[in-house]
């Protein structure tokens, strides 16, 4: 029974680990594509995408949290308004670094 949940325990702990190298993959992959997403029109072009996949890309860079457009709604886009990103944040629930993106591209 003990070598069952032992076998079971490496399993899970395997799974998580191939889960936190995927999503540090994802991260570095859109670290790499965030410098074309923000200027999309000279080089995300230049990429050997599908320009369905580009399209799509670009729309979910360019995307829009509701809650997170109010809270900006009424505030100047200025260096002291990104110290509000950790207040607005924790009002709307959506990360940081979401709420940088959109501030950056309201501001664009």
């Amino acid at each position: 029974m003990q070598q069952a949940t032992s076998a079971k325990e490496g399993a899970d702990h395997v799974l998580r680990d191939v889960i936190e190298m995927d999503t540090a993959d994802h991260f570095r992959l859109f670290e790499e594509l965030q410098p074309s997403l923000e200027e999309p029109r000279t080089t995300l072009c230049l990429m050997e995408v599908a320009p369905n996949v580009r399209r799509a890309l670009a729309e979910a860079f360019y995307s829009f949290d509701d809650a997170v457009v109010r809270e900006f709604l009424g505030r100047k886009f200025t260096s002291r308004a990104k110290k509000d990103l950790d207040e607005i944040s924790e009002i709307t629930g959506v990360p940081r670094r979401s709420c940088l993106r959109q501030f950056d591209n309201l501001k664009r």
